[in-house]
């Protein structure tokens, strides 16, 4: 039998802590609010590089590359990729694009939470970038330590507007709303440890019922 007491928060995260007397385990679960049925894919999906040098587009709602490569449809964004491999060493580089006016993403820290770890909703007004570059570097033979700088490192969660439309004004009309849980990498491989896309337009909503999948067939995705 396991000890412990609990307290609950009323602060923007909302929630309860569990901390163990005996055992010195504790956990966090944050308040459930609106839970929304989306397209997600995880854990740490994979996905082989088309070729050493290229651009192609990904489509965060059949998590796929774009045909005629992968079975995606729209681009949500768009890949810039560069595989340069000599004798001593190896580089990756590039960056994810998004081409769409008022399209593109931003970095966030995961909360601290074993069960919900981003904002409930996404910040319509934060300023979202329309690209994010990446890179890594490794020498063969040790001398040089490695370097990284990916998409997203494990700690980090992007939140994603794409599909973006607009008026003759250049007012916002519809969009759609993701988030990717980090590490997010790019190099042999695109990376990510989990996705997921809210498929009802105009809706800011990121918090991710997993017991209502999408995609049918995905198991893995245990983080709402």
């Amino acid at each position: 039998m396991r000890y412990g007491r609990f307290s609950s928060h009323d602060d923007l995260r909302g929630g309860v802590e569990f901390d163990s007397i005996k055992t010195n385990l504790s956990f966090v679960l944050r308040r459930r609010i609106n839970l929304v049925p989306m397209h997600s894919f995880g854990a740490l999906t994979k996905y082989s590089m088309p070729s050493k040098k290229g651009c192609w587009g990904y489509d965060l709602q059949l998590g796929d590359w774009l045909s005629p490569l992968g079975k995606g449809e729209v681009a949500d964004f768009d890949v810039e990729y560069n595989w340069q491999q000599t004798e001593q060493d190896v580089r990756c580089f590039g960056k994810i694009v998004f081409k769409e006016p008022f399209s593109g993403a931003y970095r966030a820290t995961k909360v601290k939470s074993d069960n919900l770890q981003s904002a409930y909703l996404a910040d319509r007004n934060h300023l979202y970038q329309s690209q994010i570059e990446y890179s890594a570097y490794a020498r063969f033979d040790t001398r040089q330590e490695d370097s990284e700088r990916p998409i997203l490192f494990d700690d980090e969660y992007l939140v994603v507007r794409s599909r973006v439309k607009t008026d003759g004004k250049g007012n916002i009309v519809s969009a759609n709303y993701s988030k990717i849980y980090g590490p997010f990498r790019i190099g042999r491989e695109l990376t990510y440890r989990q996705s997921s896309y809210n498929p009802n337009v105009n809706d800011p909503n990121i918090e991710f019922d997993v017991s209502r999948n999408l995609n049918r067939g995905q198991r893995n995705n245990v983080h709402p």
